[in-house]
């Protein structure tokens, strides 16, 4: 049975009708050229910054901004030509940026014969003649300038309208997208002063936030009802605690998820089919597994996670295990579960892919870090009423 309408929503590529959560950032964006919307003549390049961690709608707020900074110059009769250059896909040097930047304004103009200058030139040459008005997006300028030599290319970028001085240059917008803060470090300080401090920042999302993005998105995606809001918020769970609120992750999470479910030829995606992928890819505990389990299997679960911190190993023994499991009753009053029974709570939580067993001396857990884990243990059995 069909579980999704279309998958390729949720793909990173999509770029969806809205954005939930980043309408202020592309306004922003927006009103740094709001004179050319209002009729003002194109004299100078607005050069503005997009900066914030992966996942964090960067790239999808610039191409809205382009659409929108589009519709309204051409209510004024005025064509704007938006070029995209993600320059960590499409240009290893300057001479490659230039050469796709002008492959992109037009095929005729690019020229591997020309110096790097001079292919810059002859766009604004073309752009010029032609009458044109560009808003280039510049992604990962950051990874350009940490693995380039050439870190001028914001200089020449930037100074695109001096070329023709005194006249536009057609060049009337400029966005560059970086994840780091500092990435204008890597500039000269005349560099710099060309960049400007027009900065829009791209803060994480709240956990609600990606509630939000990924309700909308799966609305998109599957059928009615195939994806409920219990397994909305455990993926969102998992991409604010373990992914730093990174969309993209949350999106491959619920896709793949989906995935699974399809193919076990279900109609719902369900809380199991989240945790197989987290299996899968990289098992994540949350609060929502460990809320599952019962005292005894919290209390063997936090002493594994006690004894792999205090002894700093990738894996304890049984024996380890025993005497730390030893230390949590006796912290928390609780009768101790014979060994036997200590060894089946250990195999139930490996059937559920929260710690790993590679015999009786490596015993471990490489889903989530134990430190986190131990402090959320602590946290969920001190609120327990429990009778010795």
């Amino acid at each position: 049975m069909p579980i999704f309408v279309d998958r390729d929503k949720l793909s990173p590529r999509h770029i969806p009708e809205r954005l939930p959560h980043r309408e202020r950032e592309i306004e922003t964006a927006l009103s740094f050229f709001r004179d050319l919307t209002e009729g003002a003549p194109c004299e100078c390049t607005r050069v503005v910054q997009f900066v914030g961690p992966t996942g964090m709608g960067k790239t999808c707020s610039a191409y809205h901004v382009m659409r929108l900074l589009s519709q309204r110059m051409r209510g004024l009769g005025v064509e704007l030509r938006p070029i995209y250059l993600n320059l960590k896909l499409e240009a290893s040097s300057k001479s490659a940026l230039y050469r796709c930047l002008a492959e992109k304004v037009d095929p005729v103009v690019a020229s591997r014969s020309l110096s790097p200058s001079e292919q810059l030139r002859e766009v604004v040459k073309y752009v010029r003649r032609r009458g044109l008005r560009l808003l280039l997006v510049i992604d990962e300028i950051d990874e350009f300038l940490k693995r380039s030599s050439d870190v001028d290319v914001v200089y020449d970028l930037t100074r695109m309208s001096e070329m023709c001085l005194g006249e536009s240059s057609g060049v009337v917008g400029m966005i560059f997208i970086a994840r780091d803060r500092g990435w204008a470090r890597h500039l000269t300080r005349a560099e710099r002063s060309t960049l400007g401090s027009l900065v829009v920042p791209f803060r994480l999302y709240t956990k609600g936030q990606v509630v939000d993005i990924l309700t909308y998105r799966a609305s998109e995606a599957f059928e009615r009802g195939a994806v409920s809001d219990e397994v909305i918020e455990f993926v969102a769970d998992v991409a604010v605690s373990y992914a730093d609120s990174d969309i993209r992750y949350a999106l491959d999470l619920l896709l793949y998820s989906g995935i699974v479910a399809e193919n076990e030829g279900t109609d719902r995606v369900t809380l199991e089919h989240v945790r197989y992928v987290l299996s899968m890819t990289g098992n994540v505990v949350t609060y929502h597994d460990i809320a599952e389990l019962d005292l005894d299997a919290k209390l063997v679960l936090l002493a594994i996670a006690r004894a792999l911190k205090v002894l700093g190993k990738q894996y304890v023994t049984l024996s380890e295990v025993r005497y730390s499991y030893k230390m949590v009753c006796e912290e928390y009053g609780v009768r101790r579960a014979s060994p036997s029974e200590l060894e089946e709570k250990i195999q139930e939580l490996y059937e559920r892919g929260m710690v790993d067993v590679r015999g009786v001396n490596r015993i471990g857990i490489s889903s989530v870090p134990v430190s986190k884990l131990s402090e959320l243990l602590d946290e969920i059995v001190g609120s327990i009423p429990i009778s010795p």
